[in-house]
């Protein structure tokens, strides 16, 4: 496997980060949130048309009043709609001056008529319950399904409705530090395939508190029931996609250790396309951003690829591209890293030779 091109987004003084990334046509959809810095109160989205070799083609920006917008997520669906969602945290003022927020998410619809034309987007609202982090969605049979979670109890939700205007909750969470004893999961991610006579869910759950180990997720229709178990690393902002019934790609930013070193000519690659901060040699628990491959039968966790990161990085996006001339898979991944102290920028790269049968 290796790094086919990788090219940045740049800025002037801005804080880019927490990307996202999808396809349609022969476009790429990359967007991300501009701020001041990491926790500042002022964040919008920046969407970015750009073609498949990571050329720029057009830029929109979307904010609301006196809200902060965080972690947009892109998504084209099978009519060719698209459907853009942020967590927006809202200041306001009751009739005494106090302040105080509210957190909920919301989301945006796109049309258009080809890929030529510019796109149409309205701003639809809200959904979910407020302070319910719905973090990524996820499509089977004509639903929508998220993992949410809630920071003040940290529990995590699953979400199910036919579209995101009647989405609700399971009424008990999937994962509970109170029901199950495992501390503040937050963001995930979740696909969906067949097996046998069912439809199996698989998840991935980055949690911060006691142990703080990755938990990835089962569960078969109707996803009531669960069963939960620890990766051997800890992974934040976790995309995963199916590539059959029984093999995944993950996409994370990671801890470094024994299992996360980079063969020689992997270090070349890096070397090649890495600047500044990025050129350190990987040390245990310096934080990264890569690819790893999960066997769904023997819950393998294997290291594919490290990407050029540093200090402040990860949160991927990631589409698979299943045209590679040379019968191999290809993906086009979006992050951010920060090669210059205090500097975040979006990176887009296109990976390839990722064989059809990974394990």
């Amino acid at each position: 496997m290796r790094i086919n091109w990788l090219k940045k987004i740049y800025n002037k003084d801005q804080h880019d980060a927490f990307t996202d990334l999808n396809r349609v046509d022969n476009q790429l959809l990359v967007c991300f949130r501009r701020a001041t810095d990491h926790h500042s109160s002022d964040g919008r989205i920046v969407l970015q048309k750009l073609n498949l070799q990571g050329r720029f083609i057009s830029q929109s920006i979307f904010n609301i009043l006196n809200s902060d917008l965080r972690d947009p997520k892109i998504y084209v669906l099978h009519d060719k709609s698209l459907i853009m969602t942020a967590y927006a945290r809202e200041t306001v003022r009751d009739a005494d001056g106090n302040e105080r927020t509210i957190s909920q998410n919301t989301y945006w619809r796109g049309t258009h008529s080809n890929c030529a034309d510019s796109i149409n987007w309205q701003h639809q609202g809200f959904f979910a319950e407020p302070f319910h982090w719905c973090w990524r969605l996820s499509w089977h049979e004509q639903h929508v399904y998220s993992l949410a979670y809630e920071r003040r109890t940290e529990n995590l939700y699953l979400y199910h409705g036919a579209n995101l205007s009647v989405f609700t909750a399971f009424e008990r969470p999937v994962l509970s530090k109170v029901e199950h004893g495992f501390g503040y999961p937050n963001e995930s991610d979740l696909c969906f395939t067949n097996k046998s006579s069912h439809v199996q869910a698989t998840a991935i759950v980055r949690r911060d508190a006691d142990t703080f180990t990755t938990k990835l997720g089962k569960s078969v229709t109707p996803f009531e029931k669960w069963h939960w178990q620890d990766l051997p690393i800890y992974l934040a902002s976790p995309r995963i996609l199916a590539i059959n019934n029984d093999e995944f790609i993950i996409a994370a930013r990671y801890e470094h250790g024994a299992l996360t070193q980079p063969s020689p000519l992997q270090k070349q690659a890096l070397d090649y396309y890495a600047s500044g901060n990025e050129r350190l040699d990987y040390f245990d628990d310096e934080l990264k951003t890569g690819l790893f491959a999960l066997d769904r039968e023997t819950e393998k966790l294997s290291f594919l690829l490290a990407l050029p990161s540093a200090d402040d990085n990860g949160y991927p996006g990631v589409v698979l591209d299943d045209a590679s001339p040379n019968g191999t898979l290809g993906l086009w991944i979006s992050y951010y890293s920060t090669p210059e102290k205090g500097k975040t920028q979006v990176y887009v790269a296109y990976v390839d030779n990722l064989q059809r049968t990974l394990v």
